[in-house]
């Protein structure tokens, strides 16, 4: 073995070590949070969740330190008559469940509110109402 030829080996070898060692420092996860190039957290799941019912009941509710929220049943739709759930959503919500004279909404709806409940009132949680929207049936022919 020539002398040129050692000094190639251990070039080519010394490569091989620094890309490996420059991959190790780079190696990335799908477990875990990662921020973007804008420093932004990038999450894959979605923060917001959503029911499709008809309000059953509804009332405004205030704790012992004066929070308010908004307390209502929601008859989900294409459920049996005798199930109903209850959320409360936090702060008035008025202007979302019931209508100008203060009748609460009549018909399908889907309530779109976040996941994660920021606050208790009275130990129960309530959640943030992002949106909601007005369930048309389509008609028969």
């Amino acid at each position: 073995m020539t002398r040129s030829t050692k000094v190639l080996g251990l070039l080519y070898l010394g490569a091989a070590l620094m890309f490996l060692l420059f991959g190790a420092m780079v190696h990335c996860t799908t477990t875990t949070l990662h921020t973007n190039s804008f420093g932004a957290v990038i999450e894959d799941t979605d923060l917001n969740t959503a029911i499709v019912g008809s309000i059953v009941s509804g009332e405004i509710i205030e704790d012992q330190d004066g929070r308010e929220g908004t307390s209502i049943r929601i008859h989900p739709k294409e459920m049996y008559a005798m199930f109903d759930e209850g959320i409360v959503f936090c702060g008035d919500e008025k202007e979302h469940v019931a209508q100008a004279d203060g009748s609460l909404l009549v018909g399908n709806y889907a309530f779109i509110y976040r996941r994660a409940a920021p606050r208790l009132i009275n130990g129960i949680p309530c959640f943030e109402l992002r949106a909601v929207y007005k369930i048309v049936e389509p008609k028969e022919k």
